[in-house]
């Protein structure tokens, strides 16, 4: 199966971009405000997506309004090519639907892992996951290392955080 290269990225003015008018996504205040706060924080990782078809952001929204909160003059944008406005609308719907449906973040996996770094000093805000709160590590059953063996089937799960062991 060949699979077909739709982008082509640049820098484009703030001014430029334009919101798709059917963007059935919702970008709250804070969600604006925590996301400027990780592109400060990050850099900007992700480009706005933008159709070829209309000139009209199809991706990322939200990440407009964070560079806009910040006073960026330009941003980094993917232009990518649709056969039509159907196929336009069915990409920005799913961009969005298709984490937020099928996906799960684990928290207890998270709460592990942050504790398992060395020398951790970020804001956990910064992880972009509202209230988060770390716990303590006895709220955990972690296995011992030496009880672990990858030849042997999983067993057990932990109930928090989902490791099997």
């Amino acid at each position: 199966m060949t699979i077909k290269i739709q982008c082509k990225d640049e820098m484009v003015d703030i001014s430029e971009l334009k919101p798709h008018p059917k963007n059935p996504q919702k970008h709250s205040e804070e969600q604006v405000e925590r996301l400027a706060k990780l592109f400060s924080y990050q850099g900007i990782r992700h480009p706005i997506v933008v159709s070829t078809l209309t000139n009209r952001i199809v991706a990322g929204h939200g990440r407009l309004e964070a560079a806009q909160l910040l006073g960026m003059e330009k941003f980094p944008v993917s232009w990518q090519e649709f056969n039509d406005e159907d196929h336009e609308y069915s990409f920005m719907v799913s961009d969005n639907a298709i984490q937020q449906t099928f996906a799960e973040m684990d928290l207890g996996k998270i709460n592990v892992d942050i504790q398992e770094m060395d020398g951790i000093n970020f804001d956990i805000d910064l992880l972009g996951i509202k209230d988060f709160v770390i716990e303590p590590m006895d709220k955990f059953e972690i296995p011992k290392e030496k009880e672990l063996d990858e030849n042997v089937e999983t067993k057990n799960e932990c109930p928090s955080c989902s490791y099997r062991w």
